[in-house]
């Protein structure tokens, strides 16, 4: 998986995921595409997040409010 940062490793990060997850698969993705989707866009919330806060002040909330960025970006 090419995304992600160091900025990630800090409590919260982890709750994320599998919410990501889970979101995709009540959507009806197969698991294990849910599983590489989530992964993916995950890193790409924190990738998002990093860019407009920095590293240190990327917190797991505004990863999550990047998510329909991160959505718009893997379709374009």
């Amino acid at each position: 998986n090419p995304t992600g940062n160091t900025g990630m490793a800090k409590g919260g990060y982890g709750d994320l995921l599998p919410g990501m997850i889970l979101a995709l698969l009540s959507r009806g993705v197969l698991p294990e595409h849910a599983a590489m989707l989530g992964v993916y866009l995950h890193g790409l919330c924190g990738d998002i997040t990093a860019q407009r806060v920095g590293e240190d002040s990327a917190l797991p909330s505004l990863a999550a409010e990047s998510i329909g960025d991160a959505i718009k970006k893997l379709r374009t």
